[in-house]
């Protein structure tokens, strides 16, 4: 009750919001980072609310830091559906996640910032891949380029009489078989490499968007939340 001419004073009931920032993966979890990092909190529910004709905007994002700890320094918040987005400098790197706030003992929110985002991890994929390739194009240039000594030893050997022309054939037959084994043994190993790819991307994609809808979105590139 609020009495004219007076001030009175008001309990705003809050609630707890457990922030973990953890290093590594949720694969792989680290410890809690002992860095800071600058966290912004946005009420995502009211953000779309319209401002009343003549009123003035609310301020729907508050600025505070992660401790060394790795939680939240102001962990009390309001209740609601809110938006937390926390910032790494260094890697130019942001964690966000959304959640709830129904209940006084509020939500957990866990970040590891050690997973890659959707731009790092289609980086990495394509490193892995042209890896591959020029480990694929050295092997095969070693094999030709070893067939091609040998085939011209023999001629050479045969023009000095060294071994006949039977020989020579012989020996060129044998490179042959060697060779379609070897082309065939190669071939193997690179569908058996991309198949493996696929695979691996199938899961980080499932692992990402399930990351995404239910925990957090990791976006690189970025200069703030």
């Amino acid at each position: 009750l609020v009495e004219p001419g007076k001030t009175s004073s008001v309990k705003i009931p809050l609630s707890f919001v457990a922030l973990n920032v953890k290093s590594g993966t949720k694969a792989k979890p680290g410890a809690l980072e002992t860095t800071s990092y600058p966290v912004t909190i946005t009420n995502s529910q009211c953000a779309i609310t319209e401002v009343p004709v003549h009123g003035t905007a609310a301020n729907l994002r508050h600025n505070q830091v992660s401790n060394t700890e790795g939680h939240l320094t102001n962990p009390f918040q309001p209740f609601g559906k809110y938006e937390l987005c926390l910032y790494n400098a260094t890697a130019k790197k942001t964690y966000t996640a959304t959640y709830t706030n129904s209940k006084p003992e509020g939500s957990t929110v866990t970040l590891y910032l050690g997973e890659l985002s959707k731009g790092e991890r289609e980086t990495e994929e394509a490193k892995t891949k042209k890896t591959r390739e020029e480990a694929e194009t050295t092997k095969r240039k070693a094999r030709e380029t070893k067939e091609a000594e040998e085939r011209t030893l023999w001629k050479t050997q045969e023009t000095k009489k060294e071994i006949t022309s039977k020989q020579k054939e012989t020996k060129e037959t044998e490179q042959k078989t060697a060779r379609e084994a070897a082309v065939k043994a190669e071939a193997t190993e690179k569908t058996t490499a991309e198949a493996k790819e696929a695979t691996e991307k199938t899961a980080a994609e499932k692992a990402e968007k399930e990351r995404a809808e239910k925990e957090f979105v990791v976006a690189s590139g970025v200069e703030k939340c």
